[in-house]
């Protein structure tokens, strides 16, 4: 044992991103609702699609008063902007992000700052070590 090299550890550590990212959920533990349009292909989270159609210059007036007093935003959607809309429940959840690996903190947190936009607001740096990513 003495002539082998003392440069290994039993559980060696790196770094790896750490992100937050909504995914479908129940009614039940929905901490918020995104609304797929189909006519868009895409789902958008609902408060904000909500202000941007009420940004928009090209609803009718009687479209505009709906929205503001309209007990339910689907139903909106449905008659004014797609009737095929769907709403659905989304909870916020905690991400490793795969195949990135960082020997030292400095380095992943110069990679995050210099690839910040692939990236949401809540993006951070944390310790992982291989017998953890063995379960």
């Amino acid at each position: 044992m003495k002539t082998q090299d003392h440069g290994s550890q039993a559980a060696p550590r790196f770094w790896s991103i750490g992100d937050y990212k909504w995914i479908k959920t129940s009614d039940d533990d929905a901490e918020r609702y995104s609304v797929y349009i189909p006519e868009d292909g895409e789902s958008y989270e609902l408060e904000s699609c909500l202000k941007d159609i009420k940004k928009n210059d090209e609803l009718s007036s009687e479209a505009m008063e709906d929205i503001e007093c309209e007990a339910s935003a689907l139903d909106w959607i449905h008659e004014y902007v797609d009737s095929g809309a769907d709403l659905i429940p989304e909870t916020e959840v905690h991400y490793i992000y795969q195949n990135t690996m960082f020997l030292t903190k400095a380095e992943e947190k110069q990679y995050i700052k210099q690839n910040h936009y692939h990236y949401t607001k809540k993006v951070h740096t944390g310790y992982d070590s291989l017998e953890s990513t063995k379960s």
